[in-house]
C-alpha cells in the first residue's frame, strides 16, 4: 500500500516538473519571438 501511494507521488511529481519545464521552454521561445519582433519595429 505504501509502496503504490509513494511511486503514485512520484509519478505525479515527475509530470508537473515535465510540465512546468516545457511551459517554461514554451514561454522563453514567445518572449525571445516576441523581443525579435520589437527589435524589428524599432530598428526601421
Amino acid at each position: 500500500m505504501n509502496a503504490s501511494v509513494l511511486v503514485r507521488c512520484l509519478f505525479q511529481t515527475a509530470e508537473t516538473i515535465v510540465i512546468g519545464t516545457v511551459q517554461a521552454l514554451i514561454l522563453a521561445e514567445l518572449g525571445m519571438a516576441l523581443l525579435n519582433l520589437v527589435r524589428r519595429a524599432f530598428a526601421r
